[in-house]
């Protein structure tokens, strides 16, 4: 069964068969019927949240798509593409993580980057951080 990782906000599953954590399953027991092994049918639509891993059977159209991430899947990164360009396709959360190791000149990259692409507030607020906490060390 191919597994999947929800990377929209949420995702609602209303037919298929599911994979699913005991946890998983107990949250949502009344819309399931268990088929045994982890595996349940779905009777009434199911939603899951964004980062939740699934294993899915089922039809997956262009909406749905959209939604979810097959694992394994991901296409390959560009070898051409800067570190620092990569980096910023992630979302706010995972480049804060990683700018404390960025060099000051990255940090000016990026900044550079974010200002010309997504010119996202969350971001630039923490490169600034990160620049004005080396300053005061």
């Amino acid at each position: 069964m191919p597994n999947y990782s929800v990377v929209g906000p949420s995702v609602n599953f209303s037919d298929g068969v599911l994979e699913l954590s005991e946890e998983q399953y107990g949250a949502r027991a009344h819309n399931l019927e268990d088929l045994g092994k982890g595996r349940y049918k779905i009777v009434n639509t199911v939603q899951f949240k964004h980062g939740e891993m699934v294993g899915y059977e089922g039809e997956v159209n262009k909406t749905l798509l959209s939604l979810i991430e097959e694992e394994g899947k991901k296409e390959p990164d560009d070898p051409d593409k800067d570190p620092l360009e990569l980096l910023l396709e992630g979302n706010v959360g995972e480049v804060k993580k990683e700018l404390p190791n960025l060099s000051d000149d990255d940090l000016l990259k990026v900044i550079e980057l974010e200002e010309a692409g997504e010119n996202r507030k969350g971001v630039l607020d923490a490169v600034n951080a990160v620049i004005e906490s080396r300053d005061n060390d």
